[in-house]
């Protein structure tokens, strides 16, 4: 390969990546951000924001007729239970207040002979979940019911990095791959946690909108080098991304030999104003990230399943280099365009 790349070979390579355009289906969702969720999610939501269900990490305040000891503000432990005064433990997740007030009446009926009423306000409706595995800070935290995958990482400190303090601490040089959801069914105590799977390359980097989650307390979170054998999970991501400045930002099909400028004219060329010369390249097999320059031939991208190539905004006036790929872009839309119509007469 030259290290000059001339607009002739520009357009050369605008008419054959239109050519195999028309014989291949274009990306049908922008994936450069995350998708909306689905209506289910939201369903979900809004029954889970409504609902009168207590929680593990809900704040409460409990107001005794006879007993000021008893009365005061609460808040229901990751367990499910309420620990209330006089050694008295009440299984509180899974009910509603008036429930609750009904139970703790009932285990202090003996303590009092009359005069023995309680009334329960939630204060604070907060999740509690417990975070463990390849995090830097394992541990029990309070949520929001919406909180995304990536708050949590960061509440718990964030993946381990490279350094030989975060190895240690994460158990050698190994990364979260995967994510287990244990979650108890506290309505039903005789029913089995249920457990859920998710590959966090289809969450972070295909934006998989069927790993959006909702929490409803007591959850533990485990990430996971390695998922277990009945983990029935199928990894979505054998595609290259492209993201940021592009005209057509999305997913395109992983080409064997295909290099960076492929995948930009497949997106439709660099907008005006896009940073060619620090290209971003998120490498999904070794988890490592580089800066291509698409100026220099040497640096080239050897682009794999799963990699994200992002274009980020630079405040200069577009080089000649730049203009020329935005020219071959649209010679490419338009021998498309002609591709198609003759293709249909």
């Amino acid at each position: 390969m030259k290290s000059s790349f001339g607009f002739s070979s520009l357009a050369l390579l605008a008419g054959a990546l239109a050519a195999s355009a028309g014989c291949s289906s274009a990306p049908k969702e922008d994936s450069g951000a995350r998708r909306a969720p689905a209506p289910s999610y939201a369903e979900t939501l809004r029954k889970l924001e409504s609902s009168a269900t207590l929680a593990p990490g809900f704040a409460i305040e409990l107001v005794h007729s006879a007993d000021p000891k008893v009365s005061g503000k609460y808040e229901i432990e990751f367990d499910g239970r309420l620990k209330l005064p006089y050694k008295v433990t009440v299984n509180a997740a899974g009910l509603t207040p008036k429930q609750l007030e009904a139970e703790v009446e009932r285990r202090y009926k003996s303590f009092y002979k009359s005069n023995n009423s309680v009334e329960i306000e939630v204060e604070e409706r907060k999740y509690q979940v417990e975070v463990r595995g390849l995090v830097q800070k394992p541990g029990r935290y309070s949520v929001r019911v919406d909180t995304s995958l990536e708050e949590l990482v960061s509440i718990a400190g964030g993946f381990p990095g490279s350094g030989t303090e975060a190895k240690a601490a994460a158990g050698g040089s190994q990364k979260p791959e995967y994510l287990r959801i244990v979650r108890p069914n506290f309505e039903r105590a005789e029913a089995p946690s249920a457990t859920r799977w998710f590959d966090l390359a289809n969450y972070f980097y295909k934006y998989d909108t069927d790993s959006d989650l909702l929490w409803r307390g007591g959850e533990t979170v485990y990430f996971q080098a390695t998922a277990d054998k009945d983990a029935n999970i199928k990894r979505k991501w054998n595609t290259v991304t492209i993201m940021g400045e592009v005209n057509t930002p999305g997913e395109q099909p992983l080409l064997p030999g295909a290099d960076l400028y492929t995948y930009v004219m497949r997106a439709g060329g660099p907008k005006s104003g896009a940073d060619i010369e620090r290209v971003l390249i998120i490498h999904r097999g070794d988890d490592d990230r580089s800066i291509v320059n698409m100026r220099t031939e040497q640096n080239f991208a050897d682009l794999k399943e799963g990699d994200v190539i992002i274009l980020e905004v630079k405040d200069l006036q577009p080089s000649t280099f730049e203009k020329a790929l935005g020219y071959a872009a649209q010679i490419s839309g338009i021998a498309l365009s002609v591709f198609i119509i003759l293709f249909t007469l």
